[in-house]
């Protein structure tokens, strides 16, 4: 087993003095007067980026002595360059890569659990790089069947694009059993969020996108409506009771959207000139994302825009804000082009109250992705 990997929290003093004076300024300015936020748990993915394992540790943070450390949970094997996804359920992780399969599937997708007592392959047949969604203690997955390959036509229509067998199934934990909740044709049914009883799914056919709502005790659809067919980035705000994603526009421009989860209604939050705003919805109601020009989070209030370069310490880059716990933040930050050549894709996690960060501290080279935090229950 693999020594536990330190936390660099020395780091921050360091990052600190590379920031801006009027970052450190507003960052020392919230964190005054405030009580500690409560400590929590963050599962972690990180590997070599040419590797074929994937290793799964626990980071705390929030204990306020001390260094914390990831422990390591436990490793998942995969194909070279798969893409890592992940949620927690109770003290367990789940996560799910690629594995070997036929050449052209989509569905090379395989879920594992790790926990104290090991690892355990799940099921196979997964989309691939989309992950679980914990559902009131349910364990969802997205998996397909692939469909006929479609006949070439003249050079004149359109590109035909592949229609599968789509399915939303039930997975056991323990077991590792599945049962199909819904069933469907079409190019991808992507698993977005969850509220209460209800999973929501972007799914993605030859008449165009659509959104519907999913009982996962029943079975029970209720359609949400459509939308074009290049919504991202999903977040559910339990606040308004709403969808949250980035969408393309007109004129080619992202906007920030939300869709009331009971009237299908779609409120236009933001319209940005970046393509990669990566909006997350806080338990709170406000929204994050990375903003134009990529110089930290933007947060829109309730009721305003409010800039918080909550990670300018970590320099110019995205930021995509993943999981939330409490007050604590998990954001992957990469750095803007003319600085990748030094710097790695990072993962801090963040006090959304005060400003303060931990940088989770991973091998050199290594990706990095966040996959819950334990506490939340599902995420």
């Amino acid at each position: 087993m693999r020594r536990p990997v330190v936390l660099g929290l020395a780091l921050v003093g360091a990052l600190f003095a590379a920031a801006p004076r009027s970052t450190v300024q507003v960052a020392r300015a919230n964190a005054v007067d405030k009580v500690p936020a409560a400590p929590a748990t963050l599962a972690v993915a990180h590997g070599a980026l040419d590797a074929t394992t994937t290793e799964v540790g626990l980071v705390t943070v929030g204990l306020g002595s001390g260094t914390p450390t990831l422990a390591p949970v436990g490793s998942v094997e995969h194909v070279r360059g798969s893409a890592v996804r992940g949620a927690v359920l109770g003290a367990a992780v789940l996560v799910a890569v690629e594995e070997p399969g036929p050449k052209g599937t989509s569905y090379a997708g395989a879920l594992h659990r790790l926990d104290a007592t090991g690892a355990q392959r799940l099921c196979g047949g997964l989309t691939r790089a989309t992950g679980p969604l914990v559902v009131g203690g349910r364990v969802l997955v997205s998996r397909g069947t692939d469909g006929p390959e479609p006949t070439p036509g003249p050079a004149t229509e359109a590109l035909a694009l592949r229609a599968d067998a789509l399915t939303i199934d039930e997975v056991d934990p323990a077991t590792g059993t599945t049962r199909t909740l819904w069933s469907g044709v079409g190019y991808q049914a992507f698993l977005a969020g969850a509220l209460g009883h209800e999973a929501f799914v972007y799914l993605s056919q030859a008449s165009g996108a659509s959104l519907f709502a999913l009982d996962v005790a029943t079975g029970a659809v209720r359609k949400l409506g459509a939308v074009a067919p290049f919504a991202r980035d999903f977040s559910v705000d339990p606040v308004r009771k709403a969808l949250v994603f980035a969408d393309l526009a007109v004129a080619d421009r992202w906007q920030v959207q939300s869709l009331d989860l009971g009237s299908g209604a779609r409120t236009v939050l933001l319209e940005t000139q970046g393509d990669h705003p990566m909006p997350f919805a806080l338990a709170g109601g406000d929204v994050v994302l990375s903003s134009d020009g990529d110089h930290g989070l933007l947060r829109l209030a309730r009721t305003a825009v409010v800039r918080q370069n909550l990670l300018s310490p970590a320099g110019d880059g995205s930021d995509a804000a993943t999981h939330e716990e409490g007050r604590w933040l998990a954001v992957r930050h990469t750095p803007t082009t003319r600085f990748r050549g030094s710097r790695a894709p990072s993962l801090i996690v963040v006090d959304v109250d005060t400003g303060q960060f931990v940088p989770v501290d991973v091998p050199l080279g290594h990706f990095v992705q966040s996959l819950g935090f334990l506490r939340g229950g599902a995420s």
